[in-house]
């Protein structure tokens, strides 16, 4: 079976079938990325951005063999603020031995339209992985720095 993309939002009725495994996906990368977030928090925002059809929910996942093997999520950020200055690339996750390059190449062209109509020029991308192939493959260039101090 070949490889397919799917923009989850509550009006196709096959995202209805795929949200449940693109959300224990998204609490499996929170742990596996050791992210700042709670997995179950993210996990509930994104069910609740699902649920609702909040515009403000980006979520890509592609297909393969009958189950998700990879998947996108973004986001307008600041989250809370009524201006948004750009959109966040939350989570990027391609299962290992999946080949998306292709694929990969119209989700990427999808968000940047999706952020533009939402009056957004810029991506932001926090990575946990070689920040080199991000900027080799898609153009990304270092921003700022995340630092961090321990309070124990």
């Amino acid at each position: 079976m070949s490889l397919r993309i799917l923009r989850l939002n509550r009006e196709d009725l096959e995202s209805w079938r795929w949200i449940p495994f693109t959300l224990e996906r998204i609490e499996k990368f929170c742990h596996l990325m050791d992210t700042e977030s709670e997995p179950s928090d993210v996990s509930n925002l994104v069910r609740t951005l699902f649920v609702v059809g909040d515009p403000r929910l980006g979520l890509w996942i592609a297909i393969e063999d009958d189950q998700v093997v990879a998947h996108l999520l973004a986001t307008p950020e600041p989250w809370g603020e009524n201006r948004w200055k750009y959109c966040l690339i939350r989570q990027a996750w391609i299962d290992k031995g999946v080949n998306t390059m292709v694929e990969s190449g119209k989700v990427f062209q999808e968000v940047k339209v999706w952020a533009k109509s939402m009056g957004l020029s810029r991506l932001v991308i926090l990575t946990h992985r070689d920040e080199g192939a991000f900027m080799r493959r898609w153009g990304f260039r270092p921003y700022k720095s995340l630092m961090q101090l321990s309070l124990d």
